[in-house]
């Protein structure tokens, strides 16, 4: 199996974001988890993965800081400007990286690696199919 390319969605939600506001971060990515930036969680899982290759993250308006706590992670990371909207931005991602495309979210806490490649294996071995969505019951 070939090597997806993932995009995380860390889009902010502007000033009404009332979970990065009381915790006073410019961005709900950057929400502390277990001590570390809630993104963290899905970029590890990613970059575990061994269906995945480059990763790219849509960037919130005001993404400095995030950019900066992120600056560890080297090539396999990438940037593009969030749309207006969660699904405007993936439209446009996949306009501009190749497809299939992994999308996931920044606070996607429980994802891992192992998830991801099962998730990828499974949905490669569908035939005839455009879209592949992953869901829980809880």
């Amino acid at each position: 199996m070939s090597k997806l390319n993932s995009l995380i969605l860390a889009g902010d939600r502007g000033e009404g974001d009332l979970l990065a506001r009381t915790a006073k971060v410019p961005c709900r990515a950057l929400l502390s988890l277990g001590g570390q930036p809630m993104i963290r969680g899905p970029l590890a899982a990613l970059l575990a993965a061994e269906s995945v290759g480059d990763i790219t993250i849509s960037e919130p308006v005001n993404a400095s800081e995030l950019k900066t706590e992120l600056r560890d992670l080297g090539d396999r990371v990438s940037w593009m400007r969030s749309a207006e909207s969660p699904s405007s931005s993936v439209l446009a991602a996949l306009q501009e990286l190749s497809t299939p495309l992994l999308v996931t979210t920044a606070d996607h806490a429980f994802l891992r690696g192992e998830i991801v490649d099962d998730f990828c294996r499974r949905a490669a071995a569908a035939a005839d199919v455009d879209l592949w969505v992953g869901v829980v019951r809880h």
